[in-house]
């Protein structure tokens, strides 16, 4: 038997069937961690499905804004999104469907839009700017969008399939207008006692008025400067007769 040399240090041998435990843990968990990965990538993954409909909502949007609803088919709306009449279908039941999920998707995106920039002020002059500059530039750059709501919300009347659409967008709004009543309040020290319904009326109606201004006449500038200078004179009043 042999001496260990000075310095040398012993080893002792795995057994069979051991190998390197920590080895092989750090290979697993490096497995389980790509899986993770891949798993992830493939949950945010954007949904093909969904990101196509969107698209076709879109191009609906354009039409219908362009031909207000009762002149727009789902042949028409086809035709203009470059697609066969059947796929349009695969992707949306009928009309009904399609018009629905384009005022619901992009409503609400403005919807959003309008409170988050209600909620990140912090004074009334910034309230008041915030309000009108988000609604005066989605009313240029969407307006095809509230062409398309006024004219649902209108059709409504007639047709008992957009009831639960216009109840819903309705609520939403008066949601919104809350936000903006109680931001008013807050900075301004002035206690509003008009519903929250009859304020939220009055200001779409104020910019329906300048949608319409814009459509017929082409002026987006002039459209957006009476929009604030219309809103401002409302809440000024609002301010100080409640």
């Amino acid at each position: 038997m042999s001496c260990m040399q000075a310095g040398q240090s012993f080893e002792r041998p795995h057994a069979e069937g051991q190998g390197q435990p920590h080895k092989i843990n750090n290979g697993h968990d490096m497995q389980q961690a790509d899986k993770q990965k891949r798993i992830e990538r493939k949950l945010n993954r954007p949904n093909k499905f969904e990101l196509r409909r969107n698209q076709l909502a879109q191009s609906t949007l354009a039409t219908m804004g362009k031909n207000g609803y009762a002149k727009t088919s789902m042949r028409d709306i086809a035709s203009d999104a470059g697609v066969s009449l059947g796929t349009l279908h695969y992707y949306f039941v009928d009309k009904a469907e399609l018009v629905t999920y384009c005022v619901q998707s992009f409503k609400r995106n403005f919807i959003q839009r309008v409170i988050e920039r209600c909620q990140a002020s912090s004074n009334i002059e910034e309230l008041l700017t915030a309000f009108c500059e988000e609604c005066a530039t989605s009313m240029l750059d969407e307006f095809s969008v509230h062409r398309v709501w006024f004219d649902i919300r209108a059709q409504a009347m007639f047709d008992p399939v957009y009831v639960p659409l216009r109840e819903e967008i309705e609520s939403e709004l008066e949601a919104m207008f809350q936000i903006f009543i109680e931001s008013a309040e807050h900075f301004s020290g002035a206690p509003i006692s008009m519903a929250t319904k009859t304020v939220g009326c009055i200001v779409e109606s104020l910019f329906e008025n300048q949608l319409f201004n814009y459509i017929q006449h082409g002026d987006g500038e002039r459209a957006k400067r009476d929009l604030e200078t219309d809103f401002r004179a409302y809440c000024q009043q609002l301010l100080q007769t409640t």
